[in-house]
């Protein structure tokens, strides 16, 4: 099943699940009540803009949508992500050069509490936050990188440089953590997902653990990995002007698809007109048990779809 909600220019998503409310000590045999909230990151250079460009979708797994739009003057908005230990959030912005941080009260609202400027960031994509070392990440199209933010939630108002870059042969695009792994995503033909090793984050030393090529992948840009399922999602747009060439990768036993390497057959993949996937730009994954929701942000149709991890 497809739930479908019409919007504009969506880029990248993040998805939180959170448990609400607290529990008595004595409230053992209560079960837990879980939440999820969408935030998307929006590329509108219009009018509108300044009022449309991260938008929370709360509740998540409910159709329809509750939409509740989120000022962050952040134009040509790009990668999101949070932090769900700390309640913090981070977003970077192509045409600004600008990394802003939030604040997420309880009830999933954003505060803008500072940012910072780094100028050589000419075409960000995608984002995540490493909390055990404090450092953000953010791969960078036009000089083929992935860099490091340290502590980002000191810097305020001031012009920065990244702590480190890792350098790259393709052009990276999604990127996804894992713990020690970091999952890159490279297009420009290559089409390869790359799994690296964080072992020294502070100086950038990344070796290369393995890489995979999926079998029929065309332009890969999004990634999710779950390792509780130990399942890989990779989208791929095709064309992109094709608005029905689009495709989900869904490949299960990822860890021991990545320890062997090389070319490898997807176990499903969500396609075809039906599915309106165009330009699936980003992917998340609600990994609760009774849900297991795949969430699509889709470009070129101007969508959130969701589907079924089952679906095929």
């Amino acid at each position: 099943m497809i739930k479908k909600h019409y919007f504009v220019c969506i880029l990248f998503l993040t998805l939180f699940i959170a448990i609400a409310g607290c529990k008595k000590s004595d409230d053992k045999n209560l079960p837990k009540i879980t939440i999820s909230r969408l935030y998307l990151s929006v590329s509108t250079t219009g009018p509108d803009s300044l009022l449309k460009n991260t938008l929370v979708f709360d509740p998540a797994d409910e159709a329809p949508f509750a939409l509740h739009p989120f000022l962050s003057e952040m134009v040509g908005s790009q990668g999101i992500c949070l932090n769900d230990s700390s309640f913090r959030g981070y977003q970077v912005s192509a045409r600004l050069r600008r990394v802003n941080m939030f604040n997420v009260d309880i009830k999933g609202s954003l505060t803008q509490s500072s940012f910072f400027v780094d100028s050589s960031l000419t075409t960000p994509r995608d984002i995540a936050y490493r909390r055990k070392d404090k450092l953000l990440f953010i791969s960078n199209n036009k000089d083929n990188t992935i860099r490091t933010y340290y502590n980002p939630d000191t810097i305020s108002g001031k012009k920065n440089k990244p702590t480190g870059k890792l350098k790259l042969t393709g052009t990276p695009q999604g990127i996804c953590l894992d713990h020690d792994n970091l999952f890159i995503v490279i297009s420009g033909g290559l089409n390869e997902i790359l799994l690296a090793k964080i072992a020294k984050s502070d100086s950038l030393v990344f070796p290369l653990k393995s890489k995979i090529n999926i079998s029929g992948a065309v332009n890969l840009c999004g990634i999710f990995y779950s390792a509780k399922q130990d399942v890989l999602l990779v989208t791929d747009i095709g064309s992109e002007t094709n608005a029905n060439d689009g495709k989900i990768f869904i490949i299960a036993d990822a860890a021991a698809k990545f320890a062997a390497g090389g070319l490898i057959s997807p176990t499903r993949v969500i396609s075809g007109p039906a599915t309106l996937l165009g330009n699936p730009v980003d992917i998340d994954l609600d990994q609760r048990e009774d849900k297991n929701l795949i969430y699509v942000a889709e470009k070129l149709n101007k969508k959130i779809l969701v589907f079924k991890l089952g679906d095929v």
